[in-house]
């Protein structure tokens, strides 16, 4: 009788496999082959669901950070407090990053291989492409704080300086094994400041 295959849970397997790969050898390094040989597949079939490693990249970024905007959308539409909502996401966040290591690293390596081969612009255009949903959804907890008068007024205006602190805090965990306890409680800092006393 033939093996019936799950293939989104193999797919979910190559992109979890994939992740751990370009973590470790970053993502010019990482060969088609090394990606099916650790998912326990040949290249062909790596080829039915991938076009390449470009493709295989990006998905597995997408997967995880499509999972957690879902997370998000659903403590922003719950009836917590504004502060509540940024300190949960925020929370959340961190121990994504932290239990998904090997997603953090991977794009490290793949900023820094951009940056040595000259192409930063291209990484910033990813990195917006995947972070513009968190920055819409955070703007509007702040927005929305500052109507219910939960916020100070303008605190939507300090939306950028809270992303900068936040993909800062998960460079310096990624590369310098920082704290994460202690990078968080400087995002909580500047969530406290916004707040109305």
């Amino acid at each position: 009788m033939p093996r019936i295959i799950d293939h989104s849970e193999r797919r979910e397997l190559i992109l979890k496999e994939a992740l751990n790969i370009f973590n470790e050898l970053g993502v010019k390094d990482t060969t088609l082959a090394l990606i099916a040989e650790r998912s326990g597949i040949n290249r062909p079939i790596l080829y039915q669901y991938f076009t390449d490693k470009g493709d295989i990249f990006h998905y597995a970024v997408k997967n995880v950070t499509d999972k957690m905007y879902e997370d998000y959308k659903q403590i922003v539409a719950g009836p917590a407090a504004k502060e509540e909502q940024l300190l949960t996401i925020l929370d959340s966040l961190f121990t994504t990053m932290l239990n998904e290591k090997s997603l953090l690293g991977a794009i490290v390596h793949y900023y820094f291989e951009l940056c040595s081969s000259g192409n930063e612009k291209k990484f910033k255009y990813y990195a917006k492409r995947r972070t513009i949903k968190f920055k819409r959804l955070i703007y509007s907890v702040l927005i929305n704080g500052e109507k219910q008068g939960e916020f100070v007024k303008n605190a939507s205006k300090q939306l950028n300086f809270l992303f900068t602190i936040g993909q800062t805090s998960l460079l310096q965990i990624a590369l310098f094994k920082t704290n994460a306890e202690e990078c968080q409680n400087i995002i909580r800092l500047a969530i406290k400041n916004i707040k109305v006393n």
